[in-house]
Formats: C-alpha cells, structure tokens, sequence
C-alpha cells in the first residue's frame, strides 16, 4: 500500500483498509473511519434526499493527515 498503509484520518494511526476516489485524490482510510463516514453520509441523504462524493471537503490537518466534512445544503429561498 505505498506510503498510505495508515489511515490519512487526522489523529488515527491505524491501518487503512479503504480507498475511496474523488475526482481530485485518493483518500485512504481505516475501517471504523470509512464506517463513520458511511454513516454520516446516509443521515445526509435522508435530510436531502441525495449525497454525493462531490458533496465531501477534505481539510487537510497536517502531516498528510485530513478531516472530511459533508457541506451543507444551500438553502432555499
């Protein structure tokens, strides 16, 4: 797994098991991080009805590390 063999969660030093592709990076995650963003990705199809990869912003946080965040929905006027 080249020099992504650890999860790029920020502050997670496990293994990564998990390789999702956005259009701009590879983002290599560890199970317990790709299950919670499964999870937060499904509440947010719920509350909108659809969610998509597009819908992701990766901060990075240093180090080769990030933090993903699901953007908010503009609201409607």
């Amino acid at each position: 797994m080249s020099d992504h063999a650890i999860c790029m969660y920020d502050k997670c030093s496990r293994p990564s098991q998990v390789i999702i592709e956005t259009g701009k990076m590879q983002i290599w995650l560890c199970r317990e991080h790709f299950s919670q963003l499964a999870y937060r990705m499904a509440r947010a199809a719920e509350n909108r009805g659809s969610v998509s990869l597009r819908d992701l912003r990766v901060v990075e946080a240093g180090d080769g590390k990030i933090r993903i965040f699901i953007r908010r929905q503009a609201k409607k006027k």
